[in-house]
């Protein structure tokens, strides 16, 4: 088996360079094409004119009303502690409750009866969050 070399004759060379150039400018002029409204001052009217905008209204006066003036402020996060102290028949008791801070919590055990009041902070979750559990 031969392997033989055909070699192209001017018409064919000729169509293969003009389906070339062809091809070369349908990719270089439509781009141009689709955006060059978008670098002339025609861009504004063209997006308008195609674009249904909604009707919206938006009224700020709410913010002004007395509802929103009258309403209740964010409560400040407590604090859960635990707590051993001694009752008023001096029996241990421990427990938890909830305070802004720690003087709050002791105001409020003391309050209630308790003497010799021992508080610790209850931490939710890993001291250090980042460390793995292995």
């Amino acid at each position: 088996m031969a392997i033989t070399f055909v070699p192209r004759d001017k018409k064919q060379t000729l169509f293969r360079s003009i389906i070339t150039i062809f091809l070369v400018l349908i990719l270089f002029i439509t781009p141009f094409l689709i955006f060059s409204p978008l670098f002339t001052d025609q861009s504004e009217n063209i997006f308008i004119e195609k674009v249904n905008r909604p009707d919206i209204g938006i009224d700020f006066g709410i913010i002004d009303s007395d509802e929103v003036k009258n309403l209740e402020t964010f409560l400040v996060p407590q604090i859960e502690f635990s707590y051993k102290a001694l009752d008023k028949n001096n029996k241990q008791v421990t427990g938890r409750i909830f305070a802004n801070d720690e003087n709050d919590a002791k105001n409020n055990l003391s309050n209630s009866g308790f003497k010799n009041i021992n508080l610790e902070e209850v931490n939710i979750g890993k001291k250090e969050p980042f460390v793995p559990y292995y």
